[in-house]
């Protein structure tokens, strides 16, 4: 990898990491919930349709890329401040900020489930010695 490139990388990837920070100290108001699931399942689906059109030279791989590492990061980010929201402003909410709230907690909560079903399958069909 070159010098130009691979300082082009890390600049953008700072840039990335400072855009992440203010959005995760920015706007917790129970108004942007249905904001914020839309935006999160826009994400999931440019995760998952548009990745594979970019350039060779941004993909890492087929499954890999510094573009997908950031849209998910974004999702994760906008779905825990939903989830918090949710639970914070839970009573004082309307049905469609809930739902809202649900739509936008969805993928976390699919997410940390997926992972403990993960490692109770690997740790299920592990065999100790004795």
């Amino acid at each position: 990898m070159s010098y130009t490139r691979a300082f082009t990388t890390l600049f953008f990837v700072g840039v990335a990491v400072v855009f992440l920070i203010w959005l995760l100290i920015s706007g917790w108001s129970p108004e942007s919930l249905s904001q914020w699931s839309g935006i999160i399942w826009s994400l999931i689906a440019a995760m998952l349709l548009f990745t594979k059109l970019l350039p060779p030279s941004v993909r890492r791989g087929d499954t890999t890329s510094l573009v997908k590492g950031f849209l998910f990061s974004v999702a994760l980010i906008y779905s825990v401040k939903s989830l918090f929201v949710l639970i914070r402003n839970y009573s004082s909410l309307s049905s469609t900020q809930r739902l809202s709230g649900y739509l936008g907690a969805a993928p976390l909560v699919l997410t940390i489930f997926g992972i403990l079903v993960t490692y109770w399958a690997m740790g299920g069909f592990h065999q100790t010695k004795k």
